[in-house]
Formats: C-alpha cells, structure tokens, sequence
C-alpha cells in the first residue's frame, strides 16, 4: 500500500492477529452499519494505522485500503486520500504528442524511438 493510495476507516473489534495479518470484526464502515458484524481478515500490507487498547471497551478503529474493501466485497463508503493530492492547476497528462510543431526532422527522429 503507497501513502497515497485511498484509504477508509472500519470500526469494530480487533479479535486476533498474526505475523501477516489481522482480524476484525467490522460494525461499521463510513455511514454503511454491518448487524450482524462481518469478520474479516486483513493483510497488515493494505493496512495504514490500527487502534486497539484493551484497557478500553470498542470500539476499535482499523485504516485500510479502499482496494481491499473492494476485494472482499465489502461496499463502497466515501473514500479520503492517506497523503497529498495533486493540485488542482497540475496539466492532464495527454498520452498522445501533438505533431503539429515538429518538423521533418524533428518528425523522423520521434518515429525512430
């Protein structure tokens, strides 16, 4: 998972954990409530921050992927971005060149690459 890659918060109940993965009982994502909660677990590799303290009651909070979400078939709630975005005076990248300016030479040393 990059930091920029989008990310939605689970509430629930973190039950168990190993060295690869975690799992979590969901009750909620974004406004979508799970009754009965859904187990489910989570490769700590699509994981961005986990809160559990025993010492308090749930619920726990869990931050994963969106892309994970969508693997387990898990919804679609709003998602945030978990680093920068681009701002919004950034070009759009245009996959196709304009040849208009080039001239034949030019031209021919584009076709050879």
């Amino acid at each position: 998972m990059k930091p920029t890659d989008p990310v939605v918060t689970l509430i629930g109940t973190k039950l168990r954990e190993t060295g690869k993965a975690a799992q979590f009982e969901i009750h909620q994502i974004g406004d979508l409530k799970f009754d009965p909660p859904k187990s489910e677990w989570f490769p700590f590799s699509q994981i961005a921050k986990m809160t559990h303290d025993p010492a308090i009651t749930p619920p726990d909070t869990m931050i994963v992927s969106k892309w994970i979400l969508g693997q387990k078939d898990l919804g679609a709630p709003p998602v945030k971005s978990a680093g920068k975005t681009a701002p919004e005076d950034m070009p759009f990248y245009d996959p196709e060149p304009e040849y208009e300016d080039l001239d034949e030479e030019d031209e021919r040393e584009y076709d050879d690459e």
